[in-house]
């Protein structure tokens, strides 16, 4: 999508063009804009999990990053769940299952990208908000287990739907918060003494 809100085709950049734009622009425009008083601390730049991005530990990106006394590193961010992403979680699911449904064809760019819009408009409000509390309870069974393994219970959404009796959001208890909170400040604590070691 396009800053005017139309759909337009985007090409990708490839790992060499990202790289010469990481140290033609962003090292250097850090440079510029970061207090020299904190250089000599770890600033950490954040790239997607894309294939084409540069690995962290390519040398001219090393030697960039702690040019000058710097101590720019580049890392890849964490894999986020699907189960996070309302788009992951079952928007995307719900369109492809209209477009196989609708025998839309899918013979070139114009076609596809024609599919998918038609696709989106025929979602039902009711598929949406579905996705939205499965959204939820994810975040609640993610809390529950401390970040572990969860099965998501099934709680008949259709037939709360029917009696209208499906809630809008579900509720968070205060001691569930509070421990995830507690958990979140032990793991940063531990990721911030862990940098430290290693800076």
């Amino acid at each position: 999508m396009s800053f005017d809100g139309s759909v337009t085709t985007v090409h990708c950049l490839g790992e060499h063009k990202q790289r010469d734009y990481l140290l033609e622009k962003v090292f250097p425009a850090i440079k510029v804009k970061w207090p020299r008083k904190d250089r000599h601390q770890i600033i950490f730049v954040q790239q997607d999990n894309a294939k084409p991005n540069v690995p962290p530990s390519e040398p001219a990106i090393l030697a960039a990053g702690t040019e000058g006394g710097w101590n720019i590193r580049l890392f890849c961010q964490t894999p986020n769940s699907p189960d996070l992403n309302a788009l992951d979680l079952g928007v995307f699911n719900s369109m492809q299952c209209i477009q196989h449904h609708n025998h839309i064809p899918r013979k070139d760019i114009k076609a596809l990208i024609d599919s998918v819009e038609s696709a989106f408009q025929q979602l039902k409000p009711h598929t949406v908000n579905d996705i939205v509390v499965t959204l939820q309870a994810c975040m609640l069974c993610i809390l529950q287990n401390e970040g572990g393994l969860y099965k998501l219970p099934h709680f008949g959404k259709a037939k709360l739907r029917t009696k209208k009796r499906l809630p809008v959001s579900l509720n968070c208890s205060r001691e569930l918060y509070e421990a995830a909170i507690a958990l979140f400040e032990y793991y940063s604590e531990e990721t911030s003494l862990l940098s430290r070691s290693n800076g």
